[in-house]
């Protein structure tokens, strides 16, 4: 059973994909006994849940900077995560400088369409892109689970505001299958979970 997720973000900006990481996260601390921490930079503290262990890491530093790596490895080795998820091109280049001193499995998921490209991706346990459209030149296989919207019955740290998509891609014999419902922040984090079910087969939900 799964008891530690930890989640890295690397990003300089307040958009996309940290909203998601923060939505995520406080998904899996909410509806999962796991014990959720996200790496970051100190400016990204206050948009997660008091739930979440926050782990503060200079990421501003350049990926190629040894003692950033150094931090990061034994950050990863001292929570005995059993699942580090990065998000973006940086997390995916850092994890992978990391991945010869860890002992985890490796989640990426890919928020635009150049980063990660697939010979840095190839290298994760499992891969993650928020659209199609985004890993249409891939030659890699993807789980495509785009942004969860906010609904009435979930609670979000940025649930300001709510919708759905038509669209829904997730799925563990067919990533690219599609589904024609409302995408909301529990079916966001019920795909993400089935994903990570299948790097740890004893995983009970």
């Amino acid at each position: 059973m799964i008891q530690t997720i930890c989640h890295l973000i690397a990003s300089r900006e307040h958009g996309g994909l940290e909203k998601h990481v923060a939505d995520l996260s406080h998904w899996q601390a909410c509806n999962r006994d796991v014990q959720v921490a996200v790496i970051a930079h100190p400016r990204y503290l206050s948009t997660l849940d008091e739930r979440i262990q926050f782990i503060p890491l200079n990421t501003d530093r350049s990926r190629l900077d040894p003692n950033l790596v150094w931090r990061l490895s034994n950050l990863i080795r001292k929570g005995e995560y059993q699942i580090v998820h990065g998000h973006g091109s940086k997390s995916a280049q850092l994890l992978a400088a990391v991945k010869p001193f860890t002992e985890t499995q490796q989640v990426i998921t890919r928020h635009n369409v150049r980063h990660p490209r697939d010979k840095l991706a190839s290298a994760f346990d499992a891969r993650i892109a928020i659209s199609e459209n985004i890993v249409a030149n891939s030659k890699l296989t993807w789980n495509i689970i785009p942004y969860g919207v906010a609904s009435q019955t979930d609670s979000s740290p940025n649930s300001g505001s709510t919708g759905k998509t038509s669209q829904i891609f997730s799925g563990r014999e067919s990533p690219r299958r599609q589904v024609t419902d409302g995408f909301t922040l529990d079916a966001m984090g019920t795909a993400t979970w089935e994903i990570y079910s299948q790097l740890i087969p004893e995983l009970t939900s």
